[in-house]
């Protein structure tokens, strides 16, 4: 990149548009909005006027410019509108001032309709002529067009207007309301803040968002396209190139000026030629950010300065430390500093951090207070984005005294201080833990294994990773570990349990018995084999590996809960419902036991008895989702359904993503005889939990079939089922809905003409899909096996399909294949 296209990059209007767009991220969707409210307002009589308000550095400029070039390549929008653009540094002192400056330019923008002549001749007319004509003529002009005004730090040009101008220009756009405007500020300000002032209300707001991590990948990478350099690309989207931005992310504070500074030193090779337009910049800022200070008190310029010094945010606590202040007395100048837009802050549990808005604002003072000494956001840069061997290659090639001396100074704090990017990066694992973002959590994890490369860090992600069942990139995060420490046993314990869930038995029961042989008396890992064991269907054997684990730790209520769940699958429900109370012996308040014990009790049909289990788990967790979703089922089978309705609506409230509660609400309003709202929560149920929906098709298709009156409703319901997996193409889900839902239709002790109605109908609205062929023969075998008992119209079908319908009627399969 040119050294005229790097410094072009602090005068967007005055940069390539097309390169502009090139590099333009995260406000997409504003542009696109702000574009068709200038549209709106060229066609028809609804005015639009808007304030973009952000601080210096934000992009506000690059948004205008855009905004500028799109309205004026579109020939039907040129039609229209006419636009005046103020140069960001107007100086205007009256009304009559803003008018003869907006004729002005747009006498340079289109002098074929606007004439300067006229306006010169004009100006020798008294300041009361010039603003009636001025008015009458713009009136005139644009009876039939409609003016863009953009105007770059309006809260300079009110301050200059003073009260009777802001009066007067206001009065002015009532009464020819023929502009529309979009104008840029670096905070809100009194003129249109202020109920008694003209502007009050006027302008519609809107705060310009600073970069986030996401926002500078995009961006740095969009620059490295630019400078067509592919490594650099790929390189900046990869756990180690994002901990590298995240961390300058921390520098910049989200500015995207910084961000594009830094990005002529990430796309060069040599940097002799960026330090110093780096430095001009900066001392060029200085005298901005100097006036700035002196607005300011002296507590509150003391409070500034200071955060100036810091590389991180702080609490009012830790300021009132070092500035030798009482708390309350910062706390009360941050919150003045927080309205003047000095400052910004964000909460961190219980306290709140403040840092700078603008970070150019320390580059400023490291030069006023500094300038014998490198700049430390150059000197933090280098540390951060190269490796210190490759600064100290750079320090023997550098050809200026001042690369040689940031060079330095980074080498120097290399050796004395931790890599600044696992910081960041803990900062913000911080706070994604904190806000419970298991996504963000995982990206930031990632990226601190990737900077530590320890085993902790690795394993850490793993968890991570299996929270937000990413089962497939826990495993090789768990093998990193084990390359670093081979006999870590919570690496091989978590690895089986991920290895589990995706289904990879045999792997996973490797991987338990590699974590036995190194620790055969850890209760944990026996009882993860048993429950690798219990997934096999092994249920005798996983009772031995629980037992086993309850002999190393009699208190450790997962196994007995765990054998709970082996001994119902064998039919052993007392035994069951013993696990369940030991459980309870050891911890009264365990939640898990309560619901288990609950569950085992449904199963026997002691529903009002389920129900109090559930009840005493929700006195101890009223949030928990499992215990309010079997409570439901248990009111449900009392036939009390608004009930349970009203119990799987608090499961959704507070976990509106589980699947068990939001197909199980259907239950109940189809008995409720609801139709219309029951299928629309299917159909809502089945788009966010299509995984579940074989399960409820079992329990669903005998609702309809109980709870419908008549034929002609009966096949309506039959034909609305069909419709909604038909729109999700997954018939073959309801197909096998259909098999395995024979038993409960057989539990209904139906006449052979119902049965015989009930087959005819799914084959009459069914035989046309393919997808329901193989289920419908297997459905008609079962109806025959229930209509005569007789087990030799099971050798109607194939081996495979004769072993489904077995296990769905729920019959022992003495078949001799």
């Amino acid at each position: 990149m040119a050294e005229s296209d790097y410094i072009s990059k602090y005068t967007p209007s005055r940069t390539d548009p097309e390169l502009l767009e090139r590099i333009f991220v995260q406000r997409q969707a504003l542009l696109d909005d702000i574009t068709d409210r200038v549209r709106d307002s060229a066609n028809t009589g609804n005015k639009h006027h808007v304030l973009l308000i952000g601080p210096r550095g934000i992009g506000k400029t690059h948004f205008i410019s855009l905004l500028n070039h799109r309205i004026t390549q579109d020939p039907k929008l040129t039609k229209r509108l006419r636009i005046a653009w103020f140069s960001e540094d107007e100086t205007i002192t009256s009304f009559v001032q803003l008018l003869k400056r907006t004729y002005q330019i747009l006498t340079q923008e289109y002098p074929d309709e606007f004439s300067s002549e006229w306006l010169d001749e004009l100006l020798e007319q008294p300041p009361d002529q010039i603003q009636k004509m001025l008015s009458t003529e713009l009136a005139e002009k644009f009876s039939n067009k409609t003016l863009l005004l953009i105007i770059e730090n309006l809260d300079r040009v009110f301050d200059g207007l003073g009260d009777e101008g802001q009066k007067r220009w206001r009065a002015f756009l009532q009464q020819h309301p023929f502009a529309c405007t979009i104008a840029t500020s670096q905070k809100l300000f009194q003129g249109i803040q202020d109920r008694e002032k003209p502007f009050f209300g006027f302008f519609a707001p809107i705060h310009l968002k600073p970069l986030i991590v996401r926002d500078a990948v995009e961006l740095l990478g969009r620059f490295a396209q630019q400078q067509n350099q592919p490594d650099l690309t790929k390189y900046l989207a990869t756990p180690e190139g994002r901990s590298r931005v995240r961390a300058l992310h921390h520098l910049a504070g989200g500015n995207h000026r910084i961000y594009i500074v830094l990005s002529g030193f990430i796309t060069r090779e040599s940097l002799d030629d960026l330090i110093q337009p780096f430095e001009k910049m900066a001392d060029e800022l200085t005298p901005y950010y100097q006036e700035r200070l002196r607005w300011l008190s002296r507590q509150q310029r003391q409070i500034v300065e200071f955060l100036c010094t810091r590389d991180s945010p702080c609490t009012p606590k830790q300021m009132a430390r070092q500035l030798m202040t009482a708390e309350n007395t910062i706390s009360s100048q941050l919150k003045k500093l927080l309205e003047l837009g000095y400052v910004m802050k964000s909460p961190r549990g219980r306290e709140s951090l403040y840092e700078l808005t603008e970070p150019l604002m320390r580059l400023a003072s490291e030069v006023k207070d500094k300038r014998e000494k490198p700049l430390k956001l150059l000197v933090d840069f280098l540390r951060i984005w190269y490796h210190p061997d490759r600064l100290a290659e750079m320090l023997q090639t550098a050809r200026t005294d001042s690369l040689r001396k940031h060079l330095t100074a980074a080498i120097a704090y290399a050796e004395t201080s931790p890599d600044p990017r696992l910081r960041a990066i803990q900062d913000d694992i911080d706070q994604a833990f904190e806000n419970g973002d298991t996504e963000v959590l995982v990206t930031v994890l990632e990226e601190y294994a990737h900077t530590a490369n320890s085993a902790m860090s690795w394993l850490n992600l793993a968890f991570a990773q299996a929270v937000a069942a990413h089962h497939v990139d826990a495993i090789c995060s768990y093998d990193t570990v084990l390359k670093i420490r081979p006999n870590d046993v919570s690496a091989l314990n978590n690895k089986s349990t991920s290895l589990l869930l995706l289904g990879r038995y045999d792997e996973a029961l490797d991987c338990i018995d590699a974590a036995l042989r190194i620790d055969p008396m850890n209760a944990n890992t026996l009882t993860n084999k048993g429950l690798i064991l219990s997934e096999l269907d092994q249920h005798e054997t996983a009772i031995q590996c629980y037992d086993s684990a309850i002999r190393v730790d009699h208190s450790f209520t997962n196994a007995w809960i765990d054998k709970s769940f082996s001994l119902r699958a064998l039919g052993q429900f007392q035994e069951a419902i013993n696990c369940c109370q030991q459980v309870l012996k050891i911890d009264s308040i365990d939640v898990t036991g309560w619901c288990n014990i609950g569950v085992l009790l449904a199963d026997f049909h002691n529903y009002e008895s389920s129900i109090e289990c559930f009840d005493n788990a929700l006195s101890i967790d009223p949030n928990c989702v499992g215990a309010w979703n079997n409570k439901g089922m248990s009111l449900h089978n009392l036939g009390q359904f608004d009930a349970a309705i009203d119990c799987f609506d608090k499961a959704l409230q507070i976990d509106a993503s589980d699947a068990y509660s939001a197909y199980n609400r259907c239950s109940p309003l189809f008995a409720l005889h609801q139709w219309d709202t029951g299928f629309e929560a299917l159909r809502n149920a089945f788009t966010k939990h299509p995984i579940k929906a074989q399960a409820d098709a079992a329990s669903q298709i005998p609702l309809i079939h109980k709870h419908s009156i008549g034929a002609d409703q009966l096949r309506n319901h039959v034909q609305e089922l069909i419709s909604i997996y038909t729109y999700a193409r997954a018939l073959a889900r309801l197909g096998d809905g259909l098999i395995w839902s024979l038993r409960k239709i057989a539990n209904g002790l139906l006449s052979k003409k119902a049965l015989v109605a009930w087959y005819d109908l799914w084959l009459e609205l069914g035989a046309k899909h393919e997808e329901l062929r193989i289920p419908l023969r297997i459905f008609r075998v079962g109806i025959e096996y229930l209509i005569y008992n007789d087990r030799r119209v099971l050798l109607d079908l194939i081996a495979t399909e004769r072993r489904i319908l077995v296990q769905a009627l729920g019959l022992e399969d003495k078949e001799n294949d």
